[in-house]
């Protein structure tokens, strides 16, 4: 009877602590949509700055619900509004309550328009600010250069600033900026990267529209920036020629690299990457539908390389996959959205030597799979197939939580994942 009340104890009865790392594997949705509502303890313990400082607030509800959690100030430390219905009462509920923002991702106009209806500076506690889809007048990076003095990550996800805006801005922050994402060209045609030499403390550097304009004359300037250690290019088109891309000589130091929409183009264009970026440890590629399994065969030159990321591929095969065994020091795989992988391919992988967390998408697959029983399109999945038990599976889009329980009563670490499109974000630096 004693471990019957026990058990029945009512839940605003927990300490905050322990109700604080429950809240902590809760999904996104329900950290927004259900907790805050329980009870009044709950809503006070939801509202503790340490649950929230690696969260993202993404609303996806009503205008009234999205400006009553903003009222209820649960120390949003990061907020995402470019999916949001927007208006300037919301922008205004922000700004009021949420004093604790310190990174905001919101379209343009939207923040244009509230900052030049105000008469004094606003989000000047920003350190993180990405600006999406709309294109916009010049002379507002002014407001950014004179007006944020935390501001230290900056990205634009339009094509909008001219050179005489950018050649201000990174005057102003030259030595404040660490990560920088915009287009490579601005809108009145000057490539970027010359103009970037100013800053001396830039460690990340992402490039939108990355195109065949650029020259070594340009790149040669980026010599300077000796801290940039990781890489963003988005490409601007679907065909290259490997003489218009670069061999990355020009960024010796970088440890990590993202492609995005990049194109291979015949040869063996890896093993000249891997002798320029000797440092290298992180690879990502997305979107780039010409990549394929005998591009990843030439990854084992690089000999430091411990993460590979191939999102959005239809080209890649189990053969492909199996290659990477060749990689000596790798440790983390995500392929999300590779529908040529078979489930063959993940047996293959679980037995990759040195890899400790394996990412697989098992939604392309048609819902419910047998996973145990025999037939063409069943896993069988055995712990027995598993022979590296330091593994840690994490799928996606999968919901069935109970089909993999005979692995982890073996002890084998699995988690399901949220559809890696909702997580990615429009971002390509955050």
């Amino acid at each position: 009877m004693a471990s019957a009340a026990k058990m029945s104890a009512r839940p605003e009865k927990l300490p905050a602590e322990i109700l604080l790392k429950i809240f902590s594997y809760c999904s996104y949705s329900a950290l927004v949509t259900c907790i805050p509502f329980v009870c009044r303890w709950w809503q006070e313990v939801w509202k503790d700055r340490t649950l929230w400082r690696c969260i993202v607030y993404r609303p996806i509800c009503d205008r009234a619900r999205i400006k009553y959690l903003l009222k209820l100030s649960p120390q949003f430390h990061a907020i995402d509004l470019s999916s949001c219905d927007l208006d300037f009462s919301i922008v205004e509920t922000m700004v009021q309550c949420c004093q604790d923002i310190h990174q905001l991702c919101m379209p343009m106009h939207a923040f244009w328009d509230y900052v030049k209806s105000k008469d004094t500076p606003i989000f000047s506690n920003i350190k993180v600010l990405i600006l999406t889809l709309e294109q916009h007048s010049s002379n507002d990076l002014e407001y950014l250069g004179d007006n944020l003095p935390n501001l230290e990550h900056l990205e634009f996800q339009s094509h909008f600033c001219t050179k005489a805006d950018l050649i201000y801005f990174l005057e102003k922050k030259k030595h404040k900026l660490r990560t920088l994402g915009l287009y490579c060209i601005t809108s009145d045609g000057y490539c970027v990267l010359p103009l970037l030499s100013v800053c001396t403390n830039l460690n990340t550097l992402s490039l939108r529209e990355f195109c065949g304009n650029v020259r070594n004359r340009h790149l040669e300037s980026v010599l300077q920036l000796r801290n940039v250690s990781s890489l963003a290019l988005q490409y601007s088109s679907g065909f290259f020629f490997w003489g218009r891309v670069p061999t990355f000589t020009f960024f010796p130091n970088i440890v990590e690299l993202q492609l995005y929409d990049y194109t291979v183009v015949g040869g063996d264009p890896f093993r000249v990457v891997a002798v320029n970026c000797p440092l290298l440890r992180k690879l990502s590629f997305h979107r780039s539908s010409s990549l394929q399994d005998r591009s990843l065969g030439n990854l084992h030159y690089f000999q430091k390389l411990t993460s590979v990321s191939i999102l959005n591929n239809h080209c890649i095969t189990d053969w492909g996959m199996q290659q990477l065994e060749t990689v000596p020091e790798l440790t983390y795989l995500d392929v999300y959205d590779c529908s040529k992988l078979t489930v063959e391919c993940l047996k293959i992988i679980c037995n990759f030597r040195n890899l400790q967390v394996l990412k697989f998408d098992l939604g392309h697959w048609d819902s419910p799979i047998d996973l145990k029983a025999g037939g063409d399109r069943s896993l069988q999945l055995n712990v027995s197939d598993i022979k590296n038990r330091a593994l840690h599976l994490m799928f996606y889009r999968w919901r069935d939580l109970t089909t993999f329980d005979h692995l982890r009563k073996e002890n084998i670490r699995v988690t399901m994942l949220e559809d890696k499109e909702e997580t990615l974000g429009k971002s390509l630096l955050l």
